[in-house]
């Protein structure tokens, strides 16, 4: 189970989902970041991978014969090959986000963490999603900024 604390997740990146994509709102360890960056651009594509194929997808896939994401791939690769997990954040059957954990490719993330994270993305997705009349912006700021409840 020490694989699945916190503190082995090396990067945890939130995304909320707007008219169909995903904007990626916060990124543990950046106060702010640019939304127009490679890497974020990169992000949000694994993101919104995961909300058209609405399912969990895991980087490298769990099973040899299991179908990867393309985007989760790309993000693995530019990021040192790193693993990448990420899972819909869910109200009832509404993808109102996703969550994408990384860490280093040595430890790739197991069917544990999988199940442990897609608990989590249905109990965070209730909190996280924003009535259809209000602007998460007003919520949490704008792309680049800490992502903090105002």
């Amino acid at each position: 189970m020490k694989d699945l604390e916190p503190e082995t997740w090396e990067r945890v990146a939130v995304g909320l989902a707007k008219a169909d994509a995903c904007r990626v709102i916060a990124i543990s360890h950046t106060a702010t970041f640019d939304a127009r960056s490679d890497f974020i651009t990169q992000l949000a594509d694994a993101m919104n991978e995961v909300l058209d194929l609405d399912q969990a997808l895991v980087h490298p896939p769990l099973d040899e014969d299991a179908v990867g994401g393309l985007a989760q791939a790309a993000l693995s690769s530019a990021r040192a090959d790193a693993a990448v997990l990420s899972v819909p954040l869910a109200n009832d059957r509404d993808r109102v986000g996703v969550l994408t954990l990384e860490r280093a490719k040595e430890r790739p993330f197991g069917p544990d963490d999988l199940q442990l994270c897609e608990a989590i993305g249905q109990l965070l997705g209730p909190v996280v999603e924003v009535d259809p009349g209000d602007h998460a912006a007003q919520y949490l700021g704008r792309p680049g900024d800490p992502g903090r409840l105002r």
